[in-house]
């Protein structure tokens, strides 16, 4: 129950400057527990209550809540009260207004309906802040990392996060902020959210609200994505995005940013810009460099490569957004130089969670007989000495590689596939030979 003493002393200095001096009780549908007689239980029923206890009201008036002939005693707040929070007193109470009754939200992010207009408090003090009406929800998160929860309604709205799903009171939130809110989620963990009118002069609303998540996910396959940069710089500010191209609800929201640059000079102090732009954002808002990550080089060509953990488009457009140019590997986007996605081998012969074609291309293997295949995955060059016999790049080790190739291999001969690329007598395997024969690398 509430205490006059403790209770009404914190609302009267909010109602000062709006209670009527001479408010009137309207008995609604809903009984007395609706007294202003908009058909549902809310905080604006409350309001009225103690409006007509801050007027003063006669005989008569809602001041005297239980027709004892008392009127503005601790009973009939007493009795207001207990008609508030019993859940089987009202018409129209928002089904969740009650955290023991939270919405179940599941474990996908996505858009979802909010109604403040039938919500009420169940106690001022249970929880910080004290809300002038809340519903809550419970959502269950996946995997771990940065969260976001945005309201999208005309009223003023205030959010807290807690962990797990059981209602102590009183209990501390993770985090509580006006909307939109972010924390970090821990992963395979239930949460409890509340979302409420912050102020008493709040008409409350109703609208929706998304649960997003800000990286993509780990731990999961990597995706690679390339793009090569033509053109100069021409100095003028550019935005991107990095976006799911998953159907509505994607698994994480675009990240992205505007006014980047400006940038003047070679495409590659743009890509390079670039680069810097996309790892910052993604570090600021707490993805690592296991969810996504961009790097650049300059030779043989100006790229920039995507490594993320799901897959993605990139977005870029004038500086201060959008960014609604997409690119793709059939049509350039001019944002500063020009950008087009090249294709990829769809190959990770390495492991290293990069596309073969990127390492060769940036340079992180070698590819000698230019394949398509990293060196360091094929089975390598054979020996100078290919006969076997101990001497090596000799007369007959050239002798040897030669009947080889022409089927007579020696039982110490080596393969007639002298560079292991899977084709035996190339002329890929002949300039090896003589590559190696000479000192050189396979």
């Amino acid at each position: 129950m509430f205490s006059r003493g403790l209770f009404s002393a914190c609302l009267f200095s909010s109602l000062a400057m709006v209670a009527p001096a001479q408010a009137q009780c309207i008995h609604g549908t809903c009984g007395r527990c609706d007294l202003n007689g908009d058909g549902c239980l809310g905080w604006q029923d409350t309001f009225e209550f103690f409006c007509q206890l801050a007027g003063g009201c006669g005989p008569g008036s809602c001041s005297d809540f239980n027709n004892d002939g008392d009127y503005g005693a601790d009973s009939d707040i007493e009795a207001f009260s207990a008609c508030m929070v019993d859940p089987l007193s009202g018409c129209g109470r928002a089904p969740n207004d009650f955290c023991i009754n939270a919405t179940n939200l599941g474990s996908t992010p996505g858009v979802f309906p909010l109604d403040l207009r039938c919500s009420t408090f169940e106690s001022p003090f249970a929880f910080n802040p004290a809300l002038w009406g809340d519903v809550w929800y419970t959502w269950h998160s996946t995997f771990g990392g940065p969260t976001r929860i945005t309201t999208f309604i005309a009223s003023d709205t205030n959010i807290s996060v807690f962990t797990g799903t059981t209602c102590p009171s009183p209990f501390t939130a993770v985090q509580t902020h006006n909307a939109p809110l972010t924390f970090t989620a821990a992963a395979n963990t239930s949460y409890l959210i509340r979302i409420g009118i912050e102020g008493s002069t709040v008409t409350p609303a109703a609208g929706t609200f998304t649960v997003e998540h800000l990286c993509p996910r780990p731990p999961g396959p990597l995706f690679n994505k390339k793009y090569k940069l033509t053109g100069n710089g021409s100095g003028l500010l550019w935005s991107w995005a990095i976006k799911s191209p998953a159907l509505p609800p994607p698994p994480f929201t675009a990240i992205e940013q505007v006014n980047v640059g400006p940038v003047t000079g070679s495409s590659f102090a743009v890509a390079q810009a670039f680069r810097n732009s996309i790892n910052s954002t993604a570090a600021a808002i707490g993805c690592s460099t296991s969810r996504i990550e961009a790097k650049v080089t300059f030779f043989p060509a100006t790229r920039l490569a995507l490594r993320t953990r799901e897959p993605v488009q990139l977005w870029v457009g004038p500086g201060a957004g959008p960014a609604n140019c997409l690119v793709t590997t059939f049509a350039a986007c001019s944002f500063n130089p020009d950008i087009i996605e090249e294709p990829l081998s769809g190959q990770d012969c390495n492991g290293n969670e990069w596309d073969d074609t990127i390492d060769i291309d940036f340079g992180d293997s070698a590819d000698v007989n230019g394949n398509g295949i990293p060196d360091e995955c094929e089975g390598g060059c054979g020996s100078p000495d290919f006969d076997g016999d101990g001497d090596s790049g000799t007369d007959l080790d050239i002798e040897a590689f030669f009947a080889c190739l022409g089927g007579d291999c020696c039982a110490t001969c080596g393969s007639p596939d002298f560079d292991g690329d899977g084709d035996s007598g190339t002329d890929l395997d002949i300039e090896a030979f003589f590559r190696v024969l000479g000192g050189g690398s396979c």
